[in-house]
């Protein structure tokens, strides 16, 4: 008998050392019990719309948007290729000779040259008009601080009286 009730002692240690499964399952009642009763409803409505999120992420959004992108990157591809295609013909018209060897005089440099001499044209007008500007306004303030310098002599004469 004392056999018996030293093989039931070890073998009680031995579930409680090396068995930790009511430990666990103590562990994780206590763990559910607490997060349903603070925490309520709370969590699942959250986790329900996060859930309503990716589902309509995963169903709408996402084909929508790879659709979308393959229409716009088709239509990009189009704009891209015939902006080559005309810099490709600009520097081809701008490379071309004369059967002669001699240069031909290119109408994109003379066009060029006058857009060039226009603008400097454009910026050498607009800095005479911003100085006519300038001394008209400095010329405006001179007279209205003589004016009120004026009137003010006037009032010191009429206080002094």
């Amino acid at each position: 008998m004392s056999c018996e009730n030293i093989f039931k002692d070890v073998t009680a240690i031995h579930a409680r050392l090396f068995h930790h499964k009511p430990a666990l399952q103590g562990h994780i009642n206590f763990f559910l019990k607490e997060f349903e009763e603070r925490r309520g409803e709370r969590e699942v409505l959250r986790m329900n719309s996060t859930y309503k999120n990716m589902s309509y992420i995963s169903e709408q959004g996402l084909p929508n948007s790879t659709e979308a992108l393959h229409q716009c990157l088709a239509n990009l591809k189009e704009s891209v290729s015939s902006a080559t295609a005309q810099c490709q013909e600009i520097c081809d018209r701008e490379g071309k000779t004369c059967t002669q060897g001699e240069e031909k005089p290119n109408s994109l440099s003379t066009e060029r040259e006058r857009r060039a001499k226009e603008w400097n044209d454009f910026i050498g007008l607009q800095c005479e008009r911003s100085a006519t500007v300038d001394e008209e306004y400095t010329s405006q303030i001179e007279a209205l601080r003589s004016h009120y310098s004026d009137l003010e002599n006037k009032l010191r004469s009429k206080v002094v009286l």
